[in-house]
């Protein structure tokens, strides 16, 4: 049996759980703090793909339209160096 450890957040309070199960168990945690991961930075690399890196709810900077942004590109994006519309277009070629 493999059993990994991990960071969560239950009733607003950060708890260490273990996972243990039969073979690999994976769970994406969030590159910043290893909570949980929910989302992927959608900030654009080139030849239409994106950052990708994976982050919990409270490390993802949400730009609305289901984009989101790792704190650095956040940062950028708040500077209005990209747009929401540039991202849409984006995404969409990504698909």
């Amino acid at each position: 049996m493999t059993c990994n450890p991990y960071k969560t957040e239950i009733d607003g309070k950060e708890v260490d759980i273990i996972a243990c199960g039969k073979g690999k168990i994976k769970i994406d945690t969030c590159k910043i703090c290893y909570y949980p991961a929910e989302y992927l930075c959608d900030w654009p690399t080139g030849s239409g793909k994106t950052c990708d890196i994976k982050l919990c709810k409270t490390h993802s900077g949400n730009r609305g339209d289901n984009i989101n942004f790792c704190p650095v590109h956040f940062s950028l994006a708040k500077k209005d160096i990209i747009t929401s519309r540039q991202l849409l277009l984006i995404k969409k070629e990504a698909r």
